[in-house]
C-alpha cells in the first residue's frame, strides 16, 4: 500500500514531496486502485520547523548519540500531553505519542500543539540549548509570537 500527499493537476495525481515521486516510481505498469480523499490545509513550513527543531536538538543534546528527531519529537508529545493514554494488563497507565502528521491534525490543532510543545521545551532540553536551536532552524520568531505559516 502506497499512501501520500498530492495535487490534481490536468487530470493526474501528482506526488507533492520528491521522496513520494519516488516511491510511486516504484508502481510503475501496475493497475492500481485508487481512493482520494481531500487533504486537510496546513503549513508545511511548520512542520519542518517542527523537524528542524527536534533534529538539533538531538544534535546538541550530550549524548546525542543515542537520540535522534523522533525520540526528541515523541518526548516533546509525551510531556505535553499530546498522546493516547490505556491500562496495560497489569493494570498500570501508559502512554504513546500521537501523530501531528497533517491527516491527523487541522492546522489550527497543530498550532496548539506547536505552542505547547515550545512552551514546555526550556523545561526538558534547558534554555541555552533550546534557544539556540530556536535561533538556527528559525523558530526564534514564532516563539515570541510572530508566527511561521
Amino acid at each position: 500500500m502506497l499512501e501520500f500527499q498530492g495535487k490534481v493537476e490536468g487530470g493526474r495525481v501528482v506526488p507533492q514531496f520528491p521522496q513520494d515521486a519516488e516511491d510511486l516510481g516504484d508502481w510503475e505498469g501496475a493497475t492500481v486502485r485508487c481512493v482520494l480523499t481531500q487533504a486537510r490545509t496546513r503549513s508545511p513550513s511548520q512542520l519542518r520547523l517542527w523537524w528542524g527543531f527536534c533534529g538539533k536538538v538531538a544534535e546538541n543534546w550530550p549524548g546525542a548519540d543515542s537520540i535522534d528527531s523522533k525520540a526528541v519529537s515523541d518526548l516533546l508529545k509525551l510531556e505535553m500531553g499530546h498522546a493516547y493514554v490505556f491500562r496495560d494488563a497489569a493494570g498500570g497507565y501508559r502512554r504513546l505519542p500521537k501523530s501531528i502528521a497533517f491527516n491527523a491534525l487541522s492546522q489550527d490543532q497543530f498550532n496548539g500543539v506547536m505552542n505547547k510543545a515550545l512552551a514546555c521545551a526550556h523545561r526538558l532540553f534547558g534554555q541555552e540549548l533550546t534557544d539556540a536551536c530556536f535561533r538556527e532552524v528559525g523558530l526564534l520568531d514564532y516563539v515570541t509570537g510572530h508566527h511561521v505559516t
